[in-house]
């Protein structure tokens, strides 16, 4: 529709008014324009735009296409590769640093070896383009528009709702429009998109009579009939874009909208898209109707060069074809292309099958041989014109499918991967094994079922070198479909075949790894691992390590094969699961410096190699680090980067990393935030039993202890004890899920059942013997007992965790024992030692904690000393390093990038930092700062 029909959309255009001026003042804006197709979305995305353009701002614009919905990261390339491009090569090259690096594979053609490509690509990609429209952002706000979102590829859909989550505090306005009724291939995302809090949804309604009869005016010279506009709105249902339609398909044969000509309308109604634009079309000469279904198969991006390469016109016949499609209203005045999706849905769907394939064929021969006009085509865009041709054994088709499934993979786009291997080795006629390999591996991310089937075709095909390979994701393929025992009947087999070779370590490894997480095999590996005589091998000295944590063995011996297995380079090998096990080991040890420094260096290599799973892994590692040594700052910053993607590839890791996640909030007093996490990530039902969701269960129960809902909470911490006796876990040190349940049932009255449950909980812990595990069960067994008896244990408690590295539960025993002293009457000691809690509570940033101590503080007659929370010495770590970053002129998106938070945890800790420091912005820092 052009602008003079925008009718009744008055307000639409304030809600995108308004969107403009936020976002140009420097502020967020998500805004979703939903309806059926026609109604007038694309007329406001043509106003929002030109408004944005008059008011400065600038605009970046993409729109998805039915037909390249299997181009990955299509729609994104739309948005960024323009802005790229018009950047000298210093600012790419700046705004590419960070983790702005995982953006390139998505912008490059070139993909690198299989072997270099990160199975885990799609979350690097989502993380590292959020990161690249960050540092656009840092150059001054702007508008992000795209238009027909259903039909965007499925990378491209999950990357806008990665950023639709994360938009809140960088000065970007997104605004898309969506068609109602359609499918997308991703519908989640879409749904997370529309959930997002600063989304706001605009339907528009269909015309009124009213409006209708003001439009026929318009379009058939002089006013018309009531009854005439009133039959109009029938036949149409007020849609702008079919009323257009129909009352040009009247105007051409001469109605002027009387009352006597009303009974004509419907005639005209059915169909009316299809029969104006195919009616106009067919009274054009041939070859207008040639130029017209090139570009319907071409697309929104087709070229007058590609135009007459494809159609074999001249320059001059195929401009004056376009002249007459714009005259026709059929083309936009811009360019061959299509003046709405709908149209081209018409020109391309009356193509007969053999002509469309023709077309697409002929299409991906030019892009292939990279003919004039077709110079830039890439090896997706030719593998998208030939998925819709018919398979004939042609060898080229098979080569251009198989580099464009690379590419696809190298961008994390594993569905667009396994749609070109999958038509390559359609293509036939004979199908290389490794086809088979790769076709499986991509599907392993998001059909567990179709990756069993087509690895084991790989397995059984593929030469002895790649056997140990494909037998491992064989055998990973099989445990996430709940085959396990077959996997690991597969995968012992392997071990045995391998006895004396260079593989056999390596498959003894992952035998025992993959074995682990499953409550139907760990038994039987936990077994294994107890009879493995003294190894070298890494991978087996990393899972030695924790079974003798599990077993409450010798923390000493545990924490020496740990450092062993984490001596060499094998955390930063693809063969890095195992190793994280020993990681595991040291933080259950308490040996947090070794942790910490071991978490960093992985994180870093990870990030150098663009591997966001393993760095999302890494980072989850250190999230447990920090929250043990008390650094919740940091602790959040990480977990938020650890579940940087919904979905990165194997279920269980995700649900290891977003219990790590829960448990933060938890200890932030962000209660509801952790709820609505737990739904949204459909962790509230029943549980997978592998191992990573034996953390869940721990921290669910935990939640529902916090919110009151006792009865859930035993449960939870019942099952969590079932399952951890299947892995033979003995030590609290992994979960001290007995304490735990102790305080529930303590909470629910239920006092004799609770010290029931502690005492081989306590047993246990001083066994172990070291503070974070028996600071945490002492502090547990003082609050349950009560009295001076529980004065005595949490006075132990203190007395054990004072000295250690533990912050986050020094503080829990200090508040604690500051509570029960005053429920004692102890008001002097009471004051004290909720004043300690509340000071180590708030170094560590541990708010839930630090509210528990306040209220107690205030209950036993005492106040917070301001000189506690206020000045430099009141800042947290991450609190002082942002405020000195922003002292020193950075962008908080510039800061967000080098520290690799989210850019709303740097406003957070700012504006923690200016309350502390006493100032109002920036300009002040450096002097509050003592610079």
């Amino acid at each position: 529709m052009p602008e003079r029909t925008v009718l009744e959309r008055g307000a639409e255009l304030a809600v995108l008014e308004d969107l403009v001026r936020r976002v140009r003042d420097g502020g967020s804006a998500l805004v979703v324009l939903d309806g059926p197709a026609g109604i007038g979305k694309t007329t406001l995305l043509r106003s929002v735009r030109a408004r944005a353009e008059v008011a400065g701002l600038p605009v970046v614009t993409g729109v998805g296409s039915e037909l390249e919905r299997q181009f990955g990261f299509g729609v994104v390339r739309q948005l960024i590769e323009p802005r790229l491009a018009a950047a000298g090569a210093a600012r790419r090259e700046q705004w590419f640093t960070g983790p702005a690096r995982f953006a390139r594979p998505v912008l490059e053609e070139a993909p690198g070896p299989v072997d270099a490509v990160p199975a885990d690509a799609l979350g690097a990609a989502l993380h590292g383009l959020y990161w690249l429209l960050a540092g656009f952002a840092d150059h001054g706000p702007f508008l992000v528009l795209v238009d027909d979102v259903h039909w965007a590829d499925l990378s491209s859909l999950r990357w806008l709702a990665y950023l639709a989550r994360r938009l809140d505090g960088l000065p970007v306005g997104l605004l898309l429009a969506v068609r109602a009724g359609e499918t997308p291939a991703d519908p989640r995302a879409v749904e997370e998109i529309l959930a997002s809090p600063l989304c706001q949804v605009l339907r528009p309604e269909p015309l009124s009579a009213t409006a209708v009869g003001d439009l026929a005016r318009v379009e058939l010279g002089g006013p018309v009939a009531a009854e005439f506009a009133a039959a109009c709105v029938d036949s149409t249902g007020g849609n702008p874009l079919l009323l257009t339609e129909l009352l040009r398909g009247l105007r051409a044969h001469r109605v002027t909208g009387a009352a006597e000509e009303t009974g004509l309308v419907p005639e005209f109604g059915v169909a009316a898209i299809a029969t104006g634009v195919l009616g106009r079309l067919r009274r054009c000469p041939p070859e207008t109707g040639q130029v017209a279904d090139a570009v319907a198969v071409l697309g929104p991006a087709a070229t007058l060069a590609q135009v007459e390469r494809l159609t074999g016109l001249g320059g001059p016949q195929v401009q004056a074809c376009v002249r007459r499609l714009v005259a026709l209203g059929l083309f936009a005045v811009d360019g061959p292309r299509f003046v709405h999706p709908m149209v081209r849905e018409v020109v391309y769907r009356d193509l007969p099958t053999g002509a469309r394939s023709a077309l697409h064929e002929r299409v991906a021969e030019l892009m292939q041989a990279r003919a004039a006009g077709f110079e830039r085509a890439g090896p997706d865009q030719v593998a998208t014109h030939l998925l819709p041709v018919a398979p004939a054994g042609v060898t080229w088709r098979v080569t251009a499918l198989r580099a464009a499934a690379a590419v696809a993979r190298t961008r994390g786009a594993p569905e667009t991967s396994a749609a070109y291997l999958a038509r390559a080795i359609e293509e036939g006629p004979e199908v290389a094994p490794e086809l088979h390999a790769e076709l499986g591996r991509a599907q392993l991310h998001f059909d567990g079922l179709a990756a069993v089937r087509t690895l084991g075709i790989a397995h059984e095909r593929a030469e002895d070198q790649a056997k140990p390979g494909l037998t491992v994701d064989l055998a990973r393929a099989l445990l996430t479909v709940g085959r396990g025992a077959e996997g690991l009947s597969l995968i012992t087999a392997a071990v045995t075949a391998a006895e004396g070779g260079s593989a056999h370590g390596y498959l003894q490894s992952e035998l025992y790894f993959l074995g682990w997480q499953h409550s139907g095999t760990a038994p039987m590996i936990t077994q294994r691992l107890a009879a493995v005589a003294e190894t070298d091998e890494s991978g087996l000295l990393g899972l030695r390590s924790c079974h003798e944590v599990f077993r409450l063995g010798s923390p000493a011996l545990a924490v020496a094969q740990a450092r062993r297995a984490l001596a060499g380079p094998a955390l930063y090998t693809e063969h890095w699961g195992p190793h994280m096990s020993a990681v595991m080991t040291l933080i259950r040890c308490d040996d947090l410096d070794r942790a910490a420094a071991v978490t960093s260096e992985a994180v870093t290599h990870a990030r150098r190699q663009g591997s966001f799973l393993r760095y999302a892994l890494s980072t989850c590692l250190r999230v447990q680090v920090r929250l043990r040594q008390g650094r919740l700052d940091l602790a959040l910053a990480d977990a938020e980067e650890s579940i940087g993607d919904r979905d990165p590839g194997w279920q269980p890791l995700a649900a290891h990393r977003y219990a790590h996640y829960l448990d933060v909030l938890l200890a932030l007093d962000r209660t509801d935030d952790a709820l609505e996490l737990l739904y949204r990530m459909e962790l509230d039902g029943e549980l997978p039993e592998l191992w990573h969701f034996n953390q869940v269960l721990d921290v669910r129960g935990r939640l529902r202890l916090a919110l009151g809902d006792l009865d859930g909470a035993l449960a939870d911490f019942t099952e969590c004890g079932r399952r951890l006796a299947v892995w033979d876990v003995r030590n609290p040190a992994v979960i001290p899920w007995r304490g735990y349940q102790a305080l529930a049932l303590h909470a629910a009255g239920r006092r004799s059942e609770a010290l029931t449950a502690l005492a081989p909980e306590l047993a246990a812990a001083r066994q172990w013997g070291l503070p974070w595990t028996l600071g945490t069960v002492l502090r547990v067994a003082g609050t349950v007992t009560g009295g001076r008896a529980g004065e005595a244990l949490l006075a132990e408690a203190l007395a054990v965790v004072e000295q250690a590295e533990v912050g986050l539960v020094h503080a829990e025993v200090l508040a604690d024992l500051g509570l029960l002293r005053h429920r004692l009457g102890a008001e002097q000691s009471a004051r004290e030692t909720l004043r300690r809690a509340l000071a180590v509570a708030e170094q560590c940033g541990a708010i839930a904690v630090g509210r528990r101590a306040k209220a107690g503080l205030r209950a036993a007659g005492g106040r917070q000393r301001r000189a506690e929370h206020t000045g430099p010495a009141a800042l947290t770590g991450t609190e002082r390093r942002v405020a000195a970053l922003a002292a020193d002129g950075r962008s908080n998106p510039q800061i967000a990038a080098e520290l690799t938070v989210g850019v709303r945890t740097v406003e957070m800790h700012l504006t923690n930092a200016y309350r502390k420091l006493g100032v109002s912005g920036r300009t002040e820092l450096t002097a509050a700062l003592g610079g």
